[in-house]
């Protein structure tokens, strides 16, 4: 029994014969953790601000409601005496982030939900992501939003339109690498200084934040480890690293050939065949479990023949 990855990047091929949030403290938004939110809501609308944290927290999950009631703010300052905050994810029903909300936090993971529309001044300044990808909603960025994020190499924008980029001052993304970039796609308008992407494609965004050019052929194998950055895309894997000791292997369970491997890469069609000589492939006889909760599928083969052959396929 053994394992190949044929020429064609996208198949993988194994044969047999007889004789292949997590370091992260995520906390869970029950009575006790909405109780260590400070917060303001509208007596009218019955939205709330988040203003204010009552502890230290490593890793944050804003919620998209809280007693019941949309989290669509978060307030001046809210997270700024937050200096051990390290990971952010902001949820979909928030719109604004205000002044100052995560200035001088020790963010290295910023996540942004598909609805914020404006971020104020200095709201992320000092922070120390490398990366942010910004929703289609967004419409305003405020001076020095990102101001000495010295470490920020890239921001994606998803919008059809150039938000507004503060008006004076030092600028948004002032003091940040020393190689960063602004992206959008084709077809969006008003950008005057990023860098047009092309076409949106979910790949896309995978090689910018994997350090790659935006129009890298993902067929190629940059690393020279046999796995094609395709590949590295659908199995979910790190282009920069070798990962070719990572590649599904063949399981044997009774009278079972099984082949477990990541299928949760958004546009990736998965498909598994199988062949007795290596040149007629077929899904017959091949069983899916489709993917589980983590992302992970199964494919299994009755054992039968003096030879077998899977091969998994991806397709972009």
């Amino acid at each position: 029994m053994h394992f190949i990855l044929s020429n064609w990047s996208e198949t993988v091929v194994c044969k047999r014969r007889r004789s292949l949030f997590c370091a992260l403290l995520l906390f869970l938004f029950g009575s006790i953790a909405e109780a260590q939110y400070t917060l303001t809501t509208s007596t009218t609308s019955g939205q709330i601000t988040i203003t204010g944290y009552t502890d230290n927290p490593v890793a944050l999950v804003i919620p998209d409601t809280l007693n019941g009631l949309p989290v669509t703010s978060i307030g001046a300052g809210a997270f700024s005496s937050c200096p051990t905050l390290t990971t952010v994810s902001i949820g979909n029903n928030v719109t604004s982030i205000g002044d100052s909300a995560f200035i001088g936090s020790s963010l290295t993971s910023l996540t942004l939900g598909n609805n914020v529309a404006s971020i104020g001044d200095s709201a992320f300044e000092a922070c120390g992501m490398s990366s942010v990808i910004f929703p289609a909603s967004l419409t305003s960025i405020a001076n020095d939003a990102f101001n000495s994020c010295f470490f920020l190499h890239y921001v994606i924008f998803m919008g059809t339109t150039a938000p507004s980029f503060g008006s004076g001052g030092s600028g948004v993304f002032y003091n940040t690498a020393s190689d960063f970039t602004e992206y959008y796609f084709s077809g969006a308008t008003g950008f005057t200084q990023a860098v047009d992407a092309g076409v949106y494609s979910p790949v896309t965004v995978w090689l910018i934040s994997n350090g790659l050019s935006y129009n890298t052929d993902v067929q190629s194998i940059p690393n020279g480890d046999g796995v094609s950055l395709l590949m590295a895309y659908a199995l979910n894997l790190d282009p920069t690293q070798n990962q070719s000791a990572l590649m599904p292997k063949p399981i044997f369970s009774g009278n079972q050939m099984r082949l477990t491997f990541y299928a949760g890469s958004v546009g990736i069609t998965y498909s598994v065949e199988a062949s007795a000589d290596l040149q007629t492939w077929s899904t017959s006889g091949v069983t899916m479990t489709g993917p589980d909760g983590n992302g992970q599928e199964t494919a299994s083969l009755p054992i039968s023949g003096t030879k077998q052959f899977m091969r998994l396929k991806v397709v972009h």
